[in-house]
């Protein structure tokens, strides 16, 4: 029952990594062309097994005809096969390549879209990364099939060789497959469990050797002389993983040795008996020839049936994982199809909001009551920890709140398509990305680009005289990662790229999460006064450690310990001798100084 239950379940992944990653209709010249190949094969197996002992027959009983025919089919198989096997495999692998291709395009367009939480849970990081081996192994499937077909073609017509001589075996050699197949078993869920545990080890490797690899972690680590601490560190993980390395060899060479012993049993058998028959005359030398060739290669294709189905088990157990991948429900975006319309007299309100991060026992927000009108220029100042990245999270559902609600309108912005409601909003973070595309593209985020647009924003924003020196101009790549005439800007340039993005998009409401951040106040007070004649008939958020921005705001939100601890404006807020007051007077006392 339960070997059954495995070949359904095996069954049903085969048909999901056909139909479902590789794409059904769109592969099915590829996998035809797989079977033209099999049937190719197979013919050459049959006659590589069969046909040299008919040789020898032939010749001792002088039928020199049958002979030369016997000997140019056999001499020209392997040409035929391998010229047909080169003319199918050109074309075999270009399909294979456009559709593999299409299979990380999809992958990479799930990842891209999937709930923005998934990112911060190592458990899904895991299944990511071995959701994304699937996409290079799942065209393993189609090979395993490939040889299942090929060998039971040949199995057919070779057993019929061995049974006839002697039926028994044919027994014989089952039960030594069957043997050895236990044994391929056993390895491959001992590999499976091992690679399991890799995943993790894969991860924690790959952050140990980046920040010794990265040029962004050059300086820090010349100057503070840590490689030596980098390097211990690099020396502990690499033991982890060397343990799980060595204990999969350790796996591995016990089952083969096993194996070996196995198939000694099994050759000496098949040779003792074809001798034996020889020396008492029940068998002719070409026929002993035949029958063992034949007998080897029974073993051979029910091995290769067997074995490639258990490679196929072991794919589909990778395929699983990918399908499990594919499954994790991304509650954002199926949670509404309204249409949001935002405007002037439009509200987001934030009712009794409380919000923990995935796996945290502590509360980032608690109980959050604030309203955001579409008039006006919100300020959120606090110290680290207070909340404010988080707010800027829930309020652009990156994450689900954990108790209470956010609401457009009066409508909880669930309700409203995730997608439409997301293209509200223009952001700047203080934590932005620098993309390896074209600065025009950095800007402009899209493949079409309004140069004049373009133009635009980056004289408003200052960047013109930086995009002046540039090598090609909006053409120049931003790092040289990916192209060696690419440019690196400096923090200041970076963010001016960033906060110009949020401008070029030009969309109901600014997000700004400290874009200032790497500017000078000079700077920085210029890129502000510049953004407040911007967006004089939009809405804005702003999240700053610079108090002086402020006053450019309608309203100032001072969040401590997750919730709103005051808010009015810049002078009801100084006045108050507060928090606010505290912050202020020693941001302008450090200037002063």
């Amino acid at each position: 029952m339960k070997f059954f239950n495995e070949l359904r379940k095996t069954i049903n992944l085969t048909r999901y990594a056909l139909v479902d990653i590789i794409g059904g209709l769109r592969a099915l010249p590829y996998i035809m062309l797989t079977l033209l190949k099999s049937v190719v094969n197979a013919a050459a197996l049959v006659s590589y097994t069969l046909l040299p002992g008919f040789i020898i027959n032939y010749l001792m009983a002088g039928e020199i005809r049958t002979v030369v025919i016997l000997a140019v089919t056999l001499v020209a198989t392997p040409f035929v096969q391998n010229s047909s096997n080169s003319l199918i495999n050109i074309i075999f692998g270009k399909k294979q390549l456009r559709l593999s291709t299409e299979v990380h395009a999809e992958f990479h367009n799930y990842t891209s879209h999937m709930d923005y939480e998934y990112f911060e849970s190592p458990n899904v990081l895991d299944m990511k990364e071995r959701a994304t081996r699937v996409c290079d192994s799942v065209f393993g499937v189609v090979d395993c099939l490939n040889s299942i077909l090929s060998s039971i073609i040949s199995f057919v017509v070779i057993l019929s060789v061995v049974a006839y001589i002697n039926p028994l075996m044919v027994v014989f050699i089952l039960f030594i497959v069957l043997l050895n197949s236990i044994l391929t078993k056993r390895l491959n869920v001992k590999n499976h469990e091992i690679g399991m545990k890799q995943d993790n080890y894969w991860r924690i490797y790959w952050g140990a050797t980046f920040q010794m690899e990265n040029p962004q972690y050059a300086k820090e680590i010349r100057v503070y002389d840590i490689s030596g601490m980098l390097l211990d560190n690099f020396r502990k993980v690499m033991k982890k993983g060397n343990e799980l390395a060595h204990k999969r060899t350790i796996e591995s060479n016990k089952t083969y040795f096993f194996q070996a012993i196995v198939n000694i049993v099994k050759d000496g058998v098949i040779y003792g008996y074809s001798i034996i028959s020889v020396l008492l005359g029940r068998m002719a030398i070409g026929t002993m020839s035949i029958y063992i060739s034949a007998a080897n290669q029974f073993s051979s294709n029910i091995g290769s049936i067997v074995n490639a189905y258990l490679s196929l088990s072991r794919l589909c157990m990778e395929v699983e994982e990918y399908k499990k991948f594919f499954e994790l429900p991304q509650k954002q975006q199926s949670s509404g199809t309204r249409k949001p319309n935002f405007g002037k007299n439009s509200t987001i309100e934030f009712r009794n909001v409380s919000f923990k991060y995935p796996g945290s026992e502590n509360y980032a927000l608690k109980n959050m009551n604030l309203t955001i009108r579409g008039d006006e220029r919100l300020c959120i100042v606090g110290e680290n920890g207070s909340g404010k990245s988080t707010f800027i999270k829930l309020l652009s559902r990156l994450y689900f709140p954990t108790e209470g609600e956010i609401l457009l309108d009066g409508v909880n912005i669930n309700e409203y398509d995730y997608r439409e409601y997301q293209n509200m909003f223009s952001a700047a973070f203080q934590d932005f990305e620098k993309f390896y595309l074209p600065l025009s593209k950095n800007i402009a985020l899209d493949k079409d680009v309004d140069e004049a647009k373009l133009d635009n924003v980056c004289e408003r924003i200052g960047l013109t005289d930086f995009v002046k020196k540039l090598p090609h101009g909006y053409d120049s790549a931003i790092d040289k990662w990916t192209d060696e005439d690419g440019v690196s800007p400096s923090g200041g340039e970076l963010q001016r790229i960033s906060i110009a993005r949020a401008v070029y998009s030009d969309r109901d409401i600014y997000i700004l999460d400290e874009p200032t951040a790497a500017l000078d106040p000079n700077a920085e007070y210029e890129i502000y006064t510049q953004f407040h004649n911007i967006i004089t008939d939009k809405c804005a958020v702003l999240i700053t450690h610079r108090l002086s921005a402020v006053q450019l705001a309608d309203k100032v939100a001072v969040f401590q310990d997750g919730h709103v601890e005051e808010y009015g404006t810049h002078d009801e807020l100084y006045a108050k001798k507060g928090i606010y007051t505290e912050m202020f007077d020693k941001q302008a006392e450090f200037y002063r100084k």
